[in-house]
């Protein structure tokens, strides 16, 4: 993953000069985790950005920022035809410099995300398809007043598969 942002920063780098950060957000039920690059100069402020949905089996995001208005007009343009039935492209949603997770943050996001996966696993070894399992989860959440993330800990645990 860090061979592929460092490259993906070079792209945008060379294709929008201004570009102050490129964000790549992992959207999982059981959380987001936002992975991003910064320029060198983080004192610029944010004046573009462009979202872009990816393709995939989960909602991700591509979140691009620039100091320069305007920045990605040409490049929001090139992308709206491939994004045709899917989400759409956002300009400007986030201009804002992204948040900055602290090491422990970041090691909960991972930690939910991955105990909401396991409990889709398990669930799924009991049959259940991915959205039955999800909707599983939820519902245990729902009736335990717990988070997502804390229902799919108390069904691994429940299992023996912590």
């Amino acid at each position: 993953m860090t061979a592929g942002l460092a490259r993906l920063r070079h792209d945008v780098a060379a294709a929008v000069p201004s570009w102050t950060s490129v964000t790549i957000v992992l959207v999982r039920p059981g959380g987001e985790l936002p992975v991003t690059v910064l320029s060198r100069d983080t004192q610029l402020p944010v004046r573009a950005s462009l979202t872009v949905p990816l393709r995939g089996r989960h909602p991700d995001l591509l979140v691009l920022r620039a100091a320069a208005p305007g920045a990605f007009l040409l490049l929001a343009d090139d992308l709206a035809p491939s994004a045709a039935g899917q989400q759409r492209v956002v300009l400007d949603e986030y201009r804002t410099h992204p948040p900055r997770l602290t090491d422990q943050a970041l090691a909960q996001v991972l930690s939910d995300i991955a105990a909401v996966d396991r409990a889709v696993g398990v669930l799924l070894g009991f049959g259940l398809h991915e959205a039955q399992a999800y909707t599983e989860l939820h519902r245990r959440a729902g009736a335990s007043g717990t988070t997502l993330a804390a229902a799919s800990s108390a069904l691994l645990a429940a299992t023996g598969r912590i």
